[in-house]
């Protein structure tokens, strides 16, 4: 089974691509949507959002750039920010200083 050692790092290679490929970061007019892959997309009004900030405690399976987004129902969307260019992660932590 020699093709076993060239096929194994392969899957792996794409298993990594299509995780990462499945987050995604939007910002819409009226809202901010993200997704991840095996949990689909959260969307969250910009006038519901009581805060963004970096967050205080991860778990052992997040990164430890997350950024925690409370709702004003009290709601955190948790967001692993470290796969994000920077410029969406400065207008991530942006959108808490403007919300109501």
């Amino acid at each position: 089974m020699p093709w076993a050692r060239v096929l194994l790092p392969i899957g792996a290679y794409l298993f990594v691509c299509l995780w990462l490929s499945r987050f995604k970061l939007t910002f819409y007019p009226d809202h901010l949507a993200y997704s991840r892959l095996f949990a689909g997309e959260r969307s969250v009004p910009y006038d519901a959002i009581a805060s963004v900030k970096p967050a205080a405690r991860t778990g052992p399976l997040e990164s430890p750039l997350t950024v925690a987004v409370r709702t004003q129902s009290g709601e955190t969307v948790r967001i692993n920010a470290k796969i994000f260019q920077r410029e969406a992660v400065a207008r991530l932590l942006s959108i808490g200083g403007h919300a109501t």
